[in-house]
């Protein structure tokens, strides 16, 4: 099983949908042309491009977003400063504690 799929499993026990996988920023970007997520959570790197031209399209358009990285706070770039961001690996309860605030349920 990959690490998106355990994540995946995770956010689903915590009773959250999962709208959308986009394991390629191509995939991703494609994804803001629709309406069918409310937030995002973003692994910092996909296939080998990193998710900040995503990123900065979701804050453009005041979408929330966090970020999945082992890198930690030293990996996302100024811009981003003040976003979550989840330190891999992490468990259900740092995930839930995350996706709580996100959503404005906090």
């Amino acid at each position: 099983m990959t690490i998106a799929m355990l994540i995946e499993d995770m956010v689903m026990e915590l009773e959250y949908e999962i709208a959308a996988v986009a394991p390629r920023l191509e995939d991703a970007m494609h994804l803001l042309d629709s309406d069918s997520f409310d937030v995002a959570m973003l692994d910092v790197h996909l296939n080998g491009k990193t998710v900040f031209p995503f990123a900065a399209a979701l804050k453009a358009r005041d979408i929330p977003f966090l970020f999945a990285t082992a890198y930690g706070l030293r990996g996302i770039p100024p811009e981003f400063a003040g976003q979550i961001v989840l330190q891999k690996p992490f468990g259900p309860v740092e995930l839930r504690r995350a996706l709580t605030v996100l959503s404005g349920h906090a």
